[in-house]
């Protein structure tokens, strides 16, 4: 055999030895799976405890804001928003932003402001009036229904307030 022909025989065996690796290490990562948080500990899960409050107590900072009947109501169905295309939004700007909430109505938004179908802050010049049009596509996969919407001030950091 030729030098040449020796050369080529390690480089293939090389090869193969390295395929050979790699196939163990694929297989054997497959074959053996890792164990999960509730298998490795062999402990049961803690179970969380929520305790809700009852429905005419509200505690908290939106215990004061006003009741959701007090906002504008809000029907979308297959015709669109109030039976129009698209709903107008109109507020002043008394902050950095301007922010757009609708909640389902039956959520109280001051037992669950996580709730919002929609939840979009916007910024806004202070003291100019601020407009906006809501489309039947921003409210995403909402399901039809009644829901009420206002408007709130929010600064650069911190929560919303003023509810409108």
């Amino acid at each position: 055999m030729t030098d040449d022909r020796k050369k080529e025989y390690r480089l293939l065996a090389l090869a193969v030895a390295f395929f050979l690796v790699g196939l163990f290490f694929f297989w054997y990562n497959h074959a053996s799976p890792a164990p999960s948080a509730s298998q490795s500990s062999g402990a049961a899960q803690p179970v969380l405890s929520v305790q809700s409050t009852p429905a005419d107590q509200l505690s908290g900072p939106l215990a004061n804001f006003p009741a959701p009947a007090q906002f504008r109501a809000l029907t979308y169905d297959g015709t669109g928003l109030n039976g129009s295309s698209s709903l107008a939004i109109s507020a002043a700007c008394r902050a950095t932003y301007v922010a757009i909430l609708i909640f389902p109505a039956a959520v109280d938004y001051r037992k669950g402001t996580n709730a919002a179908v929609y939840d979009v802050a916007f910024p806004c010049s202070m003291g100019k009036p601020f407009n906006y049009v809501v489309s039947p596509a921003d409210l995403g996969h909402a399901p039809y229904g009644s829901y009420y919407f206002f408007t709130v001030d929010q600064t650069g950091s911190g929560a919303w307030y003023n509810p409108t």
